[in-house]
């Protein structure tokens, strides 16, 4: 009977400690989770410290903007933004910059009637993204090499997808960066039945819209004729 209470006690005790080392492994789990969420937000805190700076430059430097002709193409995952490049550049001879801290290499090339450089960027989702690709999209707009000479940003947003790009433009509107929206594939949204209005939308935003189709060229004349118009986002 003793050695029975004794293997009946022997259990309990070893379930109470797997419940304790269970108990351990949740909270640091838990503790875990709360670093990964605080290394996040002093992640984001960074980005935006150093977008604050780059619009601070802008600011301080306007009676130098005859130095500032190069533009950046941003946009979400096909969204067209290669192929607007590509009929902007004339598909002229371009080069690649090194993104510092990524593998990766953004093109730009020589805007055909205007002189001026224009980098064709990854696809990007949001500005805070830890994505290589995603972050070379937005440090292109931080290093110096590029960020002296930047006029402002061609936000490619697909015409059946215009939330996406529209949330884009609001992150890098809060940081007074000059730009200008295309709504690109607007034949595919309206033989879905989607109408946009863009009088309107440009009212809202306080900016020059152009609507094309790039793979065929159209819109792209029109769009060339706003990069003199380019201006910070207001609303």
């Amino acid at each position: 009977m003793t050695q029975h209470n004794n293997i009946h006690i022997s259990s309990q005790e070893n379930n109470l400690k797997s419940k304790k080392d269970n108990l351990k492994s949740k909270k640091d789990n838990l503790k875990s989770k709360k670093d990964n969420i605080k290394s996040k937000m002093d992640n984001q805190e960074s980005i935006t410290d150093k977008l604050k700076t780059n619009t601070n430059n802008f600011k301080t430097n306007t009676n130098n903007n005859q130095n500032r002709t190069d533009y950046v193409i941003l946009g979400n995952i096909n969204a067209g933004k290669s192929t607007l490049f590509d009929r902007l550049t004339h598909s002229s001879k371009s080069h690649a910059t090194n993104i510092p801290g990524t593998t990766v290499s953004i093109t730009s090339g020589k805007i055909q009637g205007l002189d001026a450089q224009i980098y064709d960027t990854p696809g990007i989702y949001s500005i805070f993204s830890s994505n290589e690709d995603e972050r070379a999209s937005r440090d292109i707009l931080l290093i110096p090499s590029t960020r002296n000479r930047l006029q402002g940003l061609i936000l490619v947003a697909d015409a059946k997808n215009l939330k996406r790009s529209i949330a884009i433009a609001l992150q890098f509107s809060e940081y007074g960066l000059p730009m200008l929206l295309d709504i690109n594939m607007i034949d595919e949204a309206l033989s879905r039945g989607i109408e946009i209005n863009v009088p309107k939308l440009s009212e809202l935003l306080g900016i020059e819209i152009c609507t094309t189709i790039a793979r065929e060229g159209i819109g792209v004349e029109t769009l060339n004729e706003l990069f003199n118009f380019i201006r910070i986002v207001q609303f």
